[in-house]
């Protein structure tokens, strides 16, 4: 499974989510891929599609109630799975891992676009700890979605409404004329404009001195 092609979150596809989810080795690559690629405003959120994935029929390789616990702060989330087998006994899905990207990121994404993390469920929601989980019947009974198409920017920290930032634009330098062809005869003069100048006077004839 080669992930060269993804260069930020961003770039992770419909075709990747389908591959990671179907064994945990391969999730686990992906995961960790992620983590080395995150970065704050640069599509990060899409790792709530792939873990929501986990939470369908598509994902037969964890046992119980799916639990995805995000932590974080302004600057970094740790992530972790984790499934519960009943009778209060946990066990880890996948190892834990840090991104460098904001919880608020995750959690304003989910406001902006709720359908994008089903059939995850929201848990517990804080400043500093999200809980999404999917409990057994969930799992064993809903088939993976339709791909999710969501907006740039809705994967982007900022107000409610705005954008991904854009680079200003910059205005082209004036073209110059291109000069006449090799051989071509040059263009009729300037036309004047304004009245016409009048004729210059004759010179004006000196008398004759006296004898």
């Amino acid at each position: 499974m080669s992930l060269a092609h993804i260069k930020r979150c961003l770039d992770i596809s419909e075709k990747d989510i389908a591959a990671a989810v179907e064994t945990r080795e391969a999730c686990k690559l992906l995961l960790d891929h992620v983590a080395t690629v995150a970065a704050a405003n640069q599509g990060a959120p899409k790792l709530l599609l792939v873990l929501a994935r986990m939470a369908t029929t598509a994902c037969d390789w964890v046992d119980g109630e799916l639990r995805i616990e995000m932590v974080g702060d302004g600057e970094v989330t740790v992530v972790e799975l984790m499934s519960e087998l009943g009778g209060g006994m946990r066990e880890r899905v996948l190892p834990s891992f840090s991104i460098n990207v904001p919880l608020a990121e995750f959690t304003r994404a989910v406001e902006r676009v709720p359908h994008m993390i089903e059939p995850l469920t929201t848990k517990v929601a804080s400043p500093r700890r999200v809980v999404f989980t999917a409990s057994q019947d969930v799992r064993k009974s809903t088939i993976p979605p339709p791909p999710v198409e969501i907006g740039k920017s809705s994967l982007y920290d900022g107000p409610m409404g705005s954008h991904p930032p854009i680079a200003p634009s910059v205005a082209p330098a004036p073209v110059a004329a291109p000069p006449p062809a090799a051989g071509r005869p040059p263009g009729p003069p300037p036309v004047p404009t304004g009245p016409p100048k009048p004729p210059p006077l004759p010179p004006r004839a000196m008398p004759k001195p006296k004898v």
